[in-house]
């Protein structure tokens, strides 16, 4: 019987996950986030609908090479952006993708928020909707949150506000 060497390195194979099952995960987890903006008390007409649109259009918009892909490109994924070492850098594209199409500052700040809001739901809960117990974590790897107070700053705007009394002069 031969003995494991322990100073060789542990080498991991790498799965291959089909592109159609990455992409049947990634959209059930934003569905799952809908349907939580919606248990929440967020209108459906309002809320939600423009959540789906921005995600939509942040994450099909950030297209990443990809040689295994019939089109030789495709959209990115949660995960990819929430991957601790390459996912700054996408974020990175993703304003730059931003500033390219002219959006005012304010639909800008309402895209960024809106996927933060996203990235902070999946952190808390990385499973895959439909799996049996599995995590984004135990099938496509670390998760962390690539946004910084650089990246989106609270602004004046985004704080709650405080309810103000009104005081009429009448009143004793």
């Amino acid at each position: 019987m031969e003995s494991l060497n322990p100073t060789l390195p542990c080498i991991q194979q790498l799965q291959i996950i089909p592109w159609e099952e990455q992409l049947q995960d990634h959209n059930l987890k934003i569905e799952e986030y809908l349907n939580n903006l919606v248990f929440r008390g967020c209108t459906y007409e309002t809320t939600v609908r423009s959540a789906r649109v921005r995600l939509k259009r942040l994450f099909d918009g950030l297209q990443l090479e990809a040689p295994n892909h019939p089109r030789g490109r495709r959209q990115m994924l949660v995960w990819e952006l929430l991957d601790p070492e390459r996912g700054p850098s996408r974020l990175g594209l993703l304003t730059s993708l931003l500033l390219q199409e002219n959006l005012a500052h304010g639909t800008r700040r309402e895209y960024m928020r809106e996927l933060r809001g996203f990235c902070d739901y999946v952190l808390a809960k990385p499973n895959i909707p439909g799996s049996s117990e599995l995590t984004i974590i135990e099938k496509y790897g670390p998760i962390a949150l690539t946004f910084t107070k650089y990246d989106l700053p609270v602004h004046a705007n985004d704080r709650p506000t405080k309810p103000r009394l009104r005081f009429s002069a009448g009143i004793t």
